[in-house]
């Protein structure tokens, strides 16, 4: 009975170490995930894709919580309106999609961190799409990062 219950208690501490191990590798992936979403979207006219970036972590607001996040990098040739109205088709979400100028390489819709992208970007014409991505409750809770 004794062996049993030793067993019990190192197996149920490796499955825990494990859950710890892999948390921070699901959620990244979970949140390329949500980067990738959007560079599969389909390009408006006159319209470049030149980077993406994502992050998982507590990337905006207070308390606990983990959040994804996947963005694009354009350049385009477009307005911000009819860039809008191109990736308003796309979102099933408000979180979904959402596209603002870009003026230089720091993405600020993450507000704790630095979230960059490695694109010198200078002038005018370049624009932020992003989305808010979700992931796996279990490993939500195992991920230091959203804590």
């Amino acid at each position: 009975m004794k062996k049993g219950a030793v067993c019990a208690a190192v197996i149920l501490a490796a499955l825990l170490a494990g859950a710890v191990l892999a948390a921070p590798f699901v959620n990244d992936l979970t949140a390329k995930q949500t980067a990738e979403g959007l560079r599969a979207l389909p390009l408006p006219e006159d319209t470049r894709l030149v980077e993406t970036a994502y992050a998982a972590g507590k990337l905006t607001g207070s308390g606990n919580g983990m959040q994804y996040f996947g963005a694009v990098l354009l350049q385009s040739g477009l307005s911000l309106a009819e860039l809008e109205a191109h990736y308003a088709d796309c979102a099933q979400h408000d979180w979904e999609c959402c596209v603002e100028p870009q003026a230089d390489s720091a993405i600020r819709a993450v507000e704790h961190g630095s979230l960059r992208f490695d694109t010198s970007v200078s002038g005018e014409g370049y624009y932020i799409v992003y989305s808010w991505g979700s992931g796996l409750p279990f490993f939500q809770e195992f991920d230091l990062r959203g804590h």
